[in-house]
């Protein structure tokens, strides 16, 4: 179960958050769509969410000098509905 912080980040990202990176270091930023303003996301925070497969990292090479960012997967999608309506779902 995605803990308060974790829960925060899928909620964005089904909503249209999004989560880039932020180039030359360990965090990324989550633009929230809803007040305009962006939050810092360390990657220890991503990686440990990507492990449990609720978002995947899109990665681009460095030569297309394009930033990498986060998606929410279906089990991610799937977590955000079992939060809402208080059932547990494996995934």
């Amino acid at each position: 179960m995605p803990k308060g912080r974790q829960h925060r980040i899928l909620r964005g990202l089904a909503n249209g958050d999004l989560v880039w990176e932020v180039p030359g270091q360990q965090v990324f930023t989550q633009f929230d769509e809803r007040t305009g303003k962006p939050v810092n996301i360390g990657l220890p925070t991503l990686e440990a969410m990507a492990a449990a497969g609720w978002i995947v990292r899109v990665s681009h090479s460095p030569e297309r000098q394009k930033l990498d960012f986060w998606e929410i997967t279906p089990a991610g999608r799937a977590q955000i509905k079992t939060l809402t309506s208080g059932a547990s779902v494996s995934v």
